[in-house]
This record gives C-alpha cells, sequence and structure tokens, in this order.
C-alpha cells in the first residue's frame, strides 16, 4: 500500500478517462473509482475502513454506500433488514459535479441517512462535505472540502491534474481520514439493541462447547437453586444464551445507571467497572461470575466486550435518552435485542413483551375489584394490598401497579418515598430467567430515580424483585437452606427472600402473563402433586402441562390456602375456556372462585385461521411493527374469591374481542358505569364440560352417548410414521423393494446409505438405526403380507410396511391397532377436537389403518369389529371377529331388534354423523 500521495491524483485521472469518453453515466460510473479511493485512504487508519458500495436498505432507503470498521462481529444469517451491520463511520452519498452540494446535504434522502445512520459524507466529486446531525437533530454540514469551485472547472482539473493535485493530495487525504476516523453517532435505542445483539450473537458461538469451571459453579448453583436442570442440548443452549443475555443486559444497565449518575460529556463508560453501577447483589453477582477477566479470556470474548464499550461510546446521550424515555426500556431495547439476538429462545419459552394497553388493562381492572369486591377504597394503593407477579419478566405490570399506586398516593414530598416502600415491601416479583430479572429492576430503579427516591446505591435497598422458580417451593415446610459455595451466597439469600414471601405474606393480588411453554428443565415433583385436581379423570394427549396453567394453579392456591380471598388477574393461552381436557381445571376454578371474568382476545392462527366471523385481519394482540406476535389465541381471565365466598360456584362472565383495534376496545371498555353491560352470562354445567364460553344445546344433547362409549375397544390414535415417508409409498412394488432392499442381511449399515433405504439409516425421532434393524432381522426379516393398505390422507389410500418391531414406527400404539387390519377391516375415524371451530367434528369411515394426520392431526381410529390375533399364526392370522360393541351400544341394538355386524357399522356411522352436525360437536367427537 502507498502513502496518501498519489490517490487524488489516480482518482483525477480515473473520473476524466471515464468523462471523456462519453460512455459513462452521470453517477454511477464512477462508483468503483470513489470506492478505490476511500479504501486507499481508509486503509491507512488503525482500525481500517473499508466502504461498500449499495448496502442495504435498513429502513431508510439505499444509500449509494457506508463506511465500515474492519473488525465485524461476525455474518450475519438472517434476512432482516435491521440485522444487517450498520457502517459505523457513516453513510455515503453520490450526486453528479452540476449538481448543488448545499441542497444535497439539506436534502430529505440525506436527513433519512442521517436519522439511520448518524453521519453520511456527500460528494459531488469536485465538492465533499460531512453532514452530521447538529441541535435538535437537524441536519449540519460538519467540515467541506472543495476540489473546483464549478462543474466546468474540475473537469478541467482533472484533466491534467498532476500538478495541482501534488500540491493537495496531503490535506484532501486529511480530511477524508478525519471524516472516517470517527464513528457515526448513535441515538436511536432498536439500533443500540440491534448491534449488541449481533455482539451477543458472536459471543454465543464463540462459548459453544467452552468448558470453564466458572460456568460449571454458576451452572450447578442456578440449578440448585431455581429447580432447572441442563442436562439436555436444549437446556445447554438455554444455559449459555441465558448468560451472554445477563451478561449484555448487565452492561446496558450499568451504563444507564452510569448515565443518571451525570458524568462528563466526554468521559467515556467502561464495561470493566460494570458491577460498580449495578446495585442489587443478586444482579451483580451474575453479571461478576460472567465477567471477569479469567472467565472472558477462556471464553475468548474479551475482545467483544471491547467492542461493545466502543458501541456505547458512540451513543448521542441526550438524543438516545430523549427518545429512550426510561420507562420504555422492554419495547425499545429488550424486545428487539432478544428478537435478533436468539429468537429461538423466545419461541421455545414463550417470551413476549406485553402490550402496554393489556397490562394497564389488567391493572385498573384488578384496581377496581379491589374497590367493588373487597371495599378497599385505595385499591393498591391501599398498604394492606400484597401484589405478586409470579412470572414478572422484564416488571411491565409491577412497573404499571406501582404508577397507579402514584396516582392515588396524596401529592406531597413523601410520596415517592410512600411509593419505594411499596416496590421493595408489598409489589412482589418472581422472575426464573436472569436477563429479564436483570431489565426489570433496571426498569423499577429507574421509576424510582425519576421520581427522586432512588433506591440506596450499596445494595441495601431494592425493588422486590427476587431470582426463583413460581412453581415451586410454596408447600415446602421443611426447607432447609442450601449447601451453595461461599462464592454464591447472593443466590442463597436470594431463595430465602423469595421463600419468605411464598409462605409468610397474605399475597390479595396475582397478576401477570405466565409464559406457555416449559423452560429447558424443571423439577416437576412439587408440580405434579399439585396438578392433580386439574388431571382428574383426564387420560392420554392434554395440554395441562403447559406452564401458563401450572401458574394459574399457583396462584389459585396461593389465593384459596394462602390469603383466603383474592383475585387473579392473568392474560394466557385460550384453550383452558373451552377444551374438553380443560374441564376438571373449569370445575374447580368455579368451585374455589365467586365471579370469573373472560375477555377472549382471540386471534388463534388454527382455530380461527386469525379471521374474525366476517372474514376480516385477527392479528394477536401480542402483534407489533416488530413481530407478528404469538399463534395462539390469548384470554384474560379475572378471577375473584372474596370473603364471603360461597361454596355454590363462580357465575362465568364472557366477551369476546376480534379484529385489529382490540388494545383500543380494551381500554375503552374502562370508563363503562357496569363492569359486566357488554358480557354473557355463561350458563355453566357437566353436561357443557363446564365450559367458559356461551354453549347452545337441545334439551337432548346431554343424553347422547359419546363416541367412546359405543365400544369395547378403546379409540386409538393412528399410526405415526416419521421415518421421512420410508414405510409409506404409493406405489406398493417400489415400496417393497425398498423395504427388501432394508432387510437384506447381506447388507451393512453403510451400504444401505446409497440405496433407496437411505432414509431408515438416519437418527429419526425415538430411532435406534442398527438395534432396530437387528431386531427386525431376528423375527425374519422381510415379510410380504406386512405392506397393507394406508391411509396417508382424506380418501388418499397408500401402501406401508407396518411391523410392531419396537421403534420401527414412532409409536407403540401400532400393537392395538394393527390385529384389526385384517382385509375388508373397517374404521371410524374421528378426533377429539376440530383445528377450527368451522370445522364441526368430521369423521370418516376408512377401510384400513391410517397415519394419525389423517383428519389434519389426532385422527383417532375406531374399529368396527374386534380382530384378536392368534397367537400362532402371525400379526394378521385369521380369528373369529367379534363386533366391537361396548355394553351400552349392544343393549340400544338389541332393543331396537338389530343384531347383525352390518347394523351395528351402521349405528356408528349415523351416530358419528348426528353427533357432527350436533350443536356441542366440538366437544364430543371421541370423549375423554
Amino acid at each position: 500500500m502507498g502513502t496518501a500521495l498519489g490517490h487524488l491524483e489516480r482518482f483525477l485521472n480515473a473520473v476524466h478517462n471515464i468523462h471523456s469518453s462519453g460512455a459513462g453515466q452521470p453517477e454511477t460510473s464512477y462508483y468503483p473509482d470513489i470506492k478505490r479511493l476511500l479504501e486507499d485512504v481508509g486503509a491507512q487508519l488503525s482500525p481500517k475502513v473499508r466502504p461498500v458500495i449499495h448496502i442495504r436498505n435498513q429502513g431508510s432507503g439505499i444509500p449509494d454506500g457506508g463506511l465500515f470498521v474492519d473488525r465485524k462481529p461476525g455474518p450475519v444469517h438472517s434476512s432482516d433488514p435491521m440485522e444487517a451491520s450498520a457502517p459505523e463511520r457513516g453513510a455515503l452519498e453520490v450526486k453528479p459535479p452540476d449538481r448543488d452540494l448545499t441542497a444535497i446535504a439539506d436534502s430529505r434522502q440525506v436527513r433519512k441517512y442521517l436519522d439511520r445512520y448518524g453521519k453520511v459524507l456527500v460528494t459531488t466529486l469536485r465538492s465533499w462535505t460531512l453532514v452530521v446531525a447538529g441541535e435538535g437533530g437537524r441536519a449540519k454540514r460538519a467540515e467541506t472540502y472543495t476540489l473546483a469551485p464549478s462543474p466546468a472547472a474540475f473537469w478541467a482539473l482533472a484533466a491534467d491534474p498532476k500538478e495541482w493535485a501534488e500540491s493537495h493530495e496531503e490535506e484532501f487525504a486529511g480530511f477524508l481520514k478525519r471524516v472516517m476516523e470517527h464513528d457515526a453517532p448513535l441515538a436511536s435505542p432498536q439500533e443500540l439493541a440491534w448491534l449488541l445483539a449481533a455482539h451477543a450473537r458472536t459471543a454465543m458461538e464463540r462459548i459453544q462447547g467452552k468448558d470453564v469451571e466458572a460456568l460449571k459453579q454458576l451452572k450447578t448453583a442456578l440449578s440448585d437453586s431455581l429447580g432447572l436442570t441442563f442436562r439436555t442440548d436444549d437446556g445447554e443452549r438455554f444455559f449459555r444464551s441465558t448468560l451472554v443475555q445477563t451478561l449484555f443486559y448487565g452492561i446496558f444497565s450499568a451504563w444507564v445507571l452510569w448515565h443518571r449518575s451525570k458524568p462528563p460529556k466526554d468521559e467515556r463508560f467502561s464495561w470493566k467497572l460494570a458491577a460498580w453501577h449495578l446495585r442489587v447483589p443478586m444482579v451483580s453477582i451474575l453479571f461478576e461470575k460472567i465477567a471477569t477477566p479469567s472467565t472472558l479470556r477462556k471464553l475468548n470474548i474479551s475482545d467483544i466486550m471491547n467492542w461493545t464499550e466502543d458501541v456505547l461510546a458512540r451513543i448521542d446521550r441526550g438524543r438516545f435518552f430523549a427518545c429512550f424515555e426510561d420507562s420504555k426500556a422492554v419495547q425499545y431495547f429488550y424486545e428487539p435485542f432478544l428478537a435478533h439476538f436468539d429468537g429461538w429462545l423466545r419461541k421455545q419459552f414463550g417470551v413476549w413483551y406485553t402490550p402496554p394497553e393489556v397490562v394497564d388493562y389488567m391493572v385498573e381492572r384488578v384496581d377496581q375489584a379491589l374497590r367493588s369486591e373487597f371495599q378497599i377504597e385505595k385499591g393498591f394503593a391501599d398498604e394492606h394490598v400484597l401484589v405478586l407477579d409470579p412470572c414478572a419478566g422484564t416488571g411491565s405490570f409491577l412497573l404499571a401497579v406501582l404508577r397507579k399506586i402514584q396516582q392515588d398516593l396524596p401529592d406531597d414530598a413523601l410520596a415517592a418515598q410512600d411509593l419505594k416502600k411499596a416496590a421493595m415491601e408489598r409489589v412482589y416479583g418472581f422472575e426464573i430467567l436472569p436477563a429479564p430479572f436483570v431489565v426489570a429492576h433496571l426498569q423499577l430503579g429507574l421509576l424510582l430515580d425519576q421520581l427522586g427516591a432512588p433506591f440506596a446505591p450499596d445494595g441495601r435497598e431494592r425493588a422486590a424483585i427476587f431470582l426463583t422458580n413460581a412453581l415451586t417451593g410454596w408447600q415446602d415446610d421443611d426447607h432447609v437452606p442450601l449447601p451453595f459455595p461461599r462464592p454464591f451466597p447472593e443466590l442463597e439469600e436470594e431463595r430465602e427472600a423469595a421463600h419468605t414471601v411464598k409462605h409468610d405474606r397474605k399475597i390479595l393480588v396475582v397478576i401477570g402473563n405466565p409464559p406457555y411453554n416449559p423452560f429447558a428443565g424443571v423439577n416437576s415433583a412439587e408440580e405434579a402433586d399439585l396438578m392433580k385436581a386439574y388431571k382428574a379423570g383426564i387420560t392420554g394427549k392434554h395440554s395441562l402441562n403447559d406452564l401458563y396453567v401450572r401458574f394459574i394453579r399457583v396462584a389459585e392456591r396461593r389465593i384459596v390456602d394462602g390469603t383466603g380471598h383474592g383475585i387473579v388477574c392473568f392474560i394466557t393461552n385460550f384453550s383452558y375456556l373451552q377444551e374438553p381436557t380443560f374441564a376438571p381445571m373449569r370445575r374447580v376454578l368455579i368451585e374455589e372462585f365467586d365471579s370469573i371474568t373472560i375477555d377472549n382476545l382471540n386471534g388463534d392462527s388454527r382455530e380461527t385461521l386469525k379471521r374474525t366471523p366476517n372474514g376480516k385481519p385477527d392479528p394477536s394482540i401480542f402483534s407489533t411493527p416488530m413481530s407478528s406476535g404469538i399463534q395462539k389465541g390469548t384470554a384474560i381471565g379475572l378471577f375473584v374469591r372474596t370473603q364471603q365466598h360461597a361454596p355454590d360456584g363462580a357465575l362465568v362472565w364472557y366477551r369476546p374481542f376480534w379484529g385489529d383495534n382490540k388494545r383500543a376496545q380494551l381500554l375503552q371498555t374502562l370508563h363503562e358505569d357496569d363492569p359486566h353491560e357488554h358480557y354473557s352470562l355463561v350458563q355453566v354445567s357437566a353436561d357443557s364440560n363446564y365450559s367458559f364460553r356461551s354453549v347452545v344445546m337441545s334439551p337432548e344433547y346431554p343424553s347422547w352417548p359419546m363416541l367412546s362409549e359405543l365400544a369395547s375397544e378403546p379409540a386409538s390414535p393412528g399410526l405415526l410414521e416419521k421415518r421421512g415417508g420410508a414405510l409409506i409409498d404409493p406405489d406398493k412394488d417400489a415400496l417393497a423393494d425398498r423395504m427388501k432392499i432394508y432387510l437384506d442381511k447381506e447388507l451393512t449399515l453403510d451400504d444401505l446409505k446409497s440405496t433407496r433405504a437411505e432414509p431408515l439409516t438416519r437418527d429419526w425421532a425415538r430411532f435406534d438405526v442398527s438395534g432396530t434393524r437387528a431386531r427386525l432381522l431376528t423375527n425374519g426379516g422381510f415379510i410380504a403380507s406386512q405392506i397393507v393398505p394406508f391411509l396417508a390422507g382424506p380418501l388418499d389410500v397408500q401402501w406401508a410396511y407396518v411391523d410392531p418391531t419396537r421403534q420401527l414406527w414412532n409409536e407403540a400404539r401400532s400393537k392395538s391397532l394393527l390385529p384389526h387390519a385384517v382385509t375388508g377391516a373397517r374404521f371410524l375415524l374421528a378426533r377429539r377436537r376440530a383445528p377450527r371451530l368451522d370445522d364441526g367434528a368430521p369423521v370418516l369411515v376408512a377401510s384400513c389403518l391410517g397415519e394419525e394426520h389423517s383428519l389434519h392431526k389426532d385422527a383417532y381410529f375406531i374399529p368396527f369389529f374386534i380382530h384378536p390375533a392368534d397367537a400362532g399364526g402371525g400379526l394378521f392370522a385369521p380369528a373369529a371377529p367379534k363386533p366391537n360393541y361396548s355394553p351400552r351400544s349392544a343393549e340400544y341394538l338389541r332393543a331396537l331388534g338389530l343384531h347383525s355386524h352390518d347394523s351395528y357399522a351402521s349405528l356408528l356411522w349415523w351416530h358419528a354423523l348426528a353427533v357432527a352436525q350436533g350443536p356441542g360437536k366440538v366437544n364430543v367427537t371421541v370423549g375423554d
């Protein structure tokens, strides 16, 4: 690489050659030479700066180029334009020499680039200017360098540049160096979140597989304290993702708190001192154990911490915090960070930011109930009202409760101190994930800072948010402190503080947004005992293990057993409102509360296809500009148990919300004089499975038998292959050839990998490749009679190699169905519930076995006749069939004088049709 001398002359010679040819485009033909000029100068900087022409549209249009620092956090594996790396040294805008530089610098397009990238280098080839954000964010020309005063003078200079260029090259290169030496300022919280997420992804990639003692100790301590296990691959990923998030949220939180301490404008934040600004001991220790120099060196991420510090140094703090508004830390930082850092974690564990309108609505409805149902005139502001969010996340509900308390406190000098006392002593939060736990403490601390009542900086004061497993520890009468290693006394202190809340505090309100999906590993012994009442009589497949159900159960017992009266208000998956397997849960809730108010927010992708009854869009209420929200429908449930609890069952009030304006609709209803004005009172009964939705049925409906009551052989879900389709084929001969190859004992597994049987050499779900094949060969190898007709979908009969040998098929249910797969056998197919409300409960008569998904999914097969296998005659040995009668159906047939097998088949068929057309069709298809 040469010196700066020669760059300018080379550039002028190149543009002259293009211009004099008459073939160049006024602007774009000069891009390569501008790029080379900037590359030559940028290469002399440390770190080097490189230009990229035509960078991706990142929300403000497509600049002609960008100036990047030559140390990137790694490739971006996403098509999301906002995940693309932003040019640290600014954007580039190029125009022809005959354009006015001032007009370009002041143009709307350059202002858009300025808002997005912080600085813009504008050039007309003959003039160059750096545009930066001035006072109030307005565009300001920081420095300009002019090569020639007019287009004609520029082209004359370019035709003979040698002498002039020699005397100006060093000065011009100095100008370009000054432009490229300093990072573009950042002012957008979202931009900061994207940049830190990019660095966090790189850190996550680097720590994979690193076996560091400090991480082992922390994992053991967290596992013991929270009842979490991290044994599976998903568990390990969850643990390491949590650590990286905690590290970056810790740095971000410390930086925000450092800014609040009003450092000099030119002072630089150091991540090495971050722990000094984290006031909560539990937060500080989590950060310290990860961020020690020795641990960071072993993890190979010390340089990433320096990059992160560089990003924070770029922030225009005045503009950033004017936009950030401390109280909105989550929506401006946490949500976009998590979305771009680890979308898998967000989806896997149901980490969703609750919309503020929903939070405010729920807090207001609970406050109204406190006043109307319990005659507590001050609502949340009453000092005897203890509140718990058992799934606090980033603290949205706790913040809203504190703001509601603030509204109702006297407007005097003591109000802020009263609010701090509430945050420390009676507004509690539990959170199991360390990363949102850090953000929650940040948010509550900032709120009190704003009000002039900050927590003591030495850690003696803190918000009552505890790192704990909210689903365990409630019934532990023999609570014994855990033997934590001395480096982690804070974890034991945290556990003891949470235990005190669980056992000693009379919680009156439980509120929040529980997660939907299970975490990587949870100690479930206590939870299993807790859930028995909700699972009474339920067998087979169900959703009662979903986390939100467990949180409802914990909240219900806390109010009933712990305080005796109170309120539960959750926004959750809406599946518990009507699905049959939730009937015992609904019965318990009706018995334990006096009133239940349901706001059904719909927005389900399965039941309604996210459409309103009139076909218009019905998005999830969690949808945001950055996310389409969750796929499951949601509902807000308000459960009230009064001090005069009546044992005759709760009144259930139900109201549906539809469309894309549900948030505004919710808030509007707060102004109604009668809180139940637009609700319908649900007639709850055992006949309707205690449905919380209104159900209209004929008087005779409760007497109808369920399909499961008509047959003596239980309904069984269809078969599941999950072997890449290798066991199923529309061509019988092709399937036979494939299975003969697979079961050729002369061939090894390696031999099979180059044949049509290759899918059966892969590691599929619950499939021991070598063990399964060995068992099949021992049992006789290929058996032609085990190729049978197979229902792959409605009216789609193919062929399948069906063998009961363990693990060949995905489920062992084949053993209960295979004996009935004789020639001419018939089955009635039905399902427990319909995928969508307007589907009814479709049934299908089939003459062969089939897939569990042959009725969309969860297809249950009821054989018309039972064909017991002959122990001495093989799998499909003929045996005398008998009708699949239950005693009830046999008695009914005898009363009608019908005894033939055909009559029984007709009975099943017409009864199924009757059920499918019945008013309560979705609930009674197969039964429980």
